[in-house]
């Protein structure tokens, strides 16, 4: 059994089980499967130096490094005051006031073709010493691999494709039930147990 589950919505939403006034739980915040709200955006960004003071830039991937630390990406553009720089989405930041990773250095190694800015960040683990496991928003080509990478494939940060969506569904066997395409449902997060 785990202790607590810990997770971040789509869309926000309105809670209608607290007395009135109902709370509204933003998009961007990470929330709690007890029912309750574990960091809001502001606790996120706070020692990044984003002005104006507590804009909610989003929230796309997320994990917990030993220590408490929260590393995350954003869906938005942002300049950091304190770090002197602009963070964008898919850059890999952390509650402690850290850039610790740009979205182009990370999907460098698989060298997308033509170049893109930003394919998104979806999926993310830190692997300590082993960098990243992660998954992109959009596909690309890999001209170091020479093949298409999907949406729903986890990617190590060295260049390497982990698993395909295709390996990683093999034993669900996914059936075209009329609804979205079943060949790359996208991968929106990810645990690799050590």
């Amino acid at each position: 059994p785990f202790r607590d589950l810990w997770m971040s919505t789509a869309h926000g939403m309105t809670s209608g089980t607290s007395p009135p006034p109902f709370e509204y739980y933003r998009a961007s915040e990470v929330l709690s499967i007890s029912g309750h709200r574990v960091k809001n955006n502001a606790e996120l960004t706070r020692n990044l130096g984003i002005m104006p003071i507590v804009p909610d830039i989003g929230l796309d991937a997320l994990d917990v490094r030993p220590g408490g630390e929260t590393v995350f990406s954003s869906t938005e553009a942002v300049f950091s005051e304190s770090l002197g720089e602009t963070l964008g989405p898919g850059d890999i930041l952390s509650d402690r006031g850290r850039l610790l990773m740009r979205h182009t250095a990370l999907v460098a190694p698989f060298s997308p073709m033509p170049p893109v800015a930003d394919l998104g960040l979806d999926a993310l683990q830190d692997l300590g010493r082993a960098g990243y496991a992660f998954s992109v928003a959009t596909g690309f080509f890999s001209e170091k691999l020479g093949r298409q990478i999907g949406r729903g494939d986890l990617l190590l940060s060295d260049g390497t494709v982990l698993k395909s969506i295709k390996e990683l569904l093999a034993r669900f066997q996914p059936v075209d039930d009329g609804g979205p395409p079943v060949g790359d449902p996208g991968l929106d997060a990810v645990y690799l147990w050590p």
